[in-house]
């Protein structure tokens, strides 16, 4: 490979720019309305983006709800006559009594 001839003249070569901007093919009024619809499109994803955060949350809430409720059941159950005779309304209290359970 070093032994083969190289041209002695270079070759000039007229370079082309490769990347072609999509606005610079269009006019004033094309520009604007393609910036709008994109504006829009940006606006839709951003209001999806968030709805699906709210969605989120409120399943992060419900569930954290209920493993609270949960919680405390569990407590009550473990607290005793005592405690279930002081925190009882007078009406569960007498329910109690009169149905035997």
């Amino acid at each position: 490979m070093c032994s083969t001839p190289r041209p002695k003249r270079a070759e000039k070569v007229k370079s082309t720019p490769r990347v072609v901007s999509i606005m610079a093919s269009m006019d004033a009024e094309a520009r604007h309305r393609f910036t709008e619809r994109a504006n829009e499109a940006s606006k839709r994803k951003e209001a999806v983006r968030q709805e699906k955060k709210l969605l989120c949350l409120a399943k992060k809430k419900e569930t954290d709800q209920r493993k609270n409720q949960k919680m405390l059941n569990i407590k009550q159950q473990n607290q005793g006559l005592g405690y279930w005779l002081f925190s009882a309304s007078f009406a569960d209290i007498f329910k109690k009594l009169t149905s035997g359970q």
